[in-house]
């Protein structure tokens, strides 16, 4: 199984296939957000960690 980058919770294939970003990443999931916002939970953080000078928000 795929984890979260953010929380460490496994997540299925299928779950990363549709909310994963561009590089692979995993922001959020239903262990770390609410399931209504995960794709705006990882759209922010994505953008966090852009602004951290970490990694590019691709999503």
């Amino acid at each position: 199984m795929t984890e979260c980058n953010y929380c460490g919770s496994n997540v299925s294939h299928d779950f990363a296939r549709v909310f994963a970003d561009t590089n692979g990443r995993i922001l959020a999931c239903p262990s770390c957000s609410a399931n209504a916002g995960i794709a705006d939970v990882a759209v922010q953080r994505a953008e966090q960690l852009a602004q951290a000078g970490q990694e590019p928000a691709e999503l």
